[in-house]
């Protein structure tokens, strides 16, 4: 599967259909019945969307990187000026460190996920991709 049959996928199930990234959120989402009427997960683990790169502005993270790949990226963690977004990921268990990720936990709002704070303090930009178009936003 790539990013654009994810889309189609996603969009062919409108209300029925969930992304996972790295599926943290969907037990207890289910165990509180607020999964309504999703019958189909969409998984995004192959799509190539887990990286930290450099580049001249500062780094590429992909949505599917998870907190402890976060935190094991040198040039980022030992860089004091990502403290805020170090601290976001390092503060679940890890458990919830190596399976959850960047892209899942700006999308899920969950109030106790710092990650979204952490972009916006930084300034970072966000994109989104969907059949038609592709978005970018800053935080």
């Amino acid at each position: 599967m790539n990013i654009r049959e994810a889309s189609v996928a996603l969009a062919k199930r409108r209300g029925r259909a969930m992304i996972v990234a790295g599926g943290t959120m969907v037990h207890g989402l289910a165990a509180r019945g607020l999964l309504g009427n999703i019958k189909t997960l969409i998984d995004l683990q192959n799509l190539g969307l887990s990286y930290v790169k450099s580049d001249p502005k500062g780094f590429r993270i992909g949505a599917m990187t998870t907190f402890d790949e976060v935190l094991n990226y040198k040039p980022v963690s030992k860089d004091i000026a990502y403290g805020a977004l170090i601290d976001a990921v390092n503060l679940p268990p890890a458990q919830i460190r190596n399976m959850a990720t960047l892209g899942g936990s700006v999308c899920s709002s969950t109030p106790f996920f710092d990650v979204p704070i952490a972009l916006m303090a930084l300034d970072a930009d966000v994109r989104a991709k969907t059949i038609r178009a592709e978005q970018q936003a800053a935080c």
